[in-house]
């Protein structure tokens, strides 16, 4: 077929067949890596006068698949979901994400937030918890009567 536009024959079977070589073989993974798509959730962390809220993006896992948990200033978030299986004729071209199974861990400032009034929440696909500041701080020092 000539092409206006190039002045020249375009081989749109060659074309084609390019594409499909492209999607059907190894391709992709040295394209895009074999470990492109991401493990662990994307996460904002916001810090206001009440104290932190924590948002992990976590689509298509229900609230009871996560386990949430604080041993002194280490806060650990995990997920346990089942992996779902694609049908035998689907054909996996790109997938960036995979959030079924993870575990993040933060450090938590435990001199100025409150680990014990931790609450979470999950809806529409963000697991959001909230971490109130402690009500007192406590203090550095520590004055000492002699007697």
């Amino acid at each position: 077929m000539y092409n206006q536009k190039f002045g020249k024959s375009v081989n749109f079977d060659k074309f084609t067949q390019a594409v499909d070589d492209f999607f059907s073989g190894n391709h992709l993974k040295s394209v895009f890596g074999a470990d492109a798509h991401h493990k662990t959730p994307f996460t904002n962390v916001w810090e206001d006068e009440q104290g932190l809220l924590l948002e992990l993006a976590a689509p298509g896992l229900h609230k009871e698949d996560f386990k949430i948990s604080l041993e002194k200033d280490l806060l650990t978030i995990s997920a346990q979901g089942s992996v779902k299986k694609n049908a035998e004729n689907v054909k996996v071209f790109r997938k960036e994400f995979d959030y079924q199974t993870f575990t993040r861990s933060f450090r938590l400032n435990i001199q100025e937030f409150d680990g014990q009034k931790i609450s979470a929440k999950y809806e529409n696909g963000i697991l959001a918890l909230r971490i109130p500041r402690l009500a007192e701080k406590p203090s550095d020092s520590i004055q000492i009567q002699i007697v």
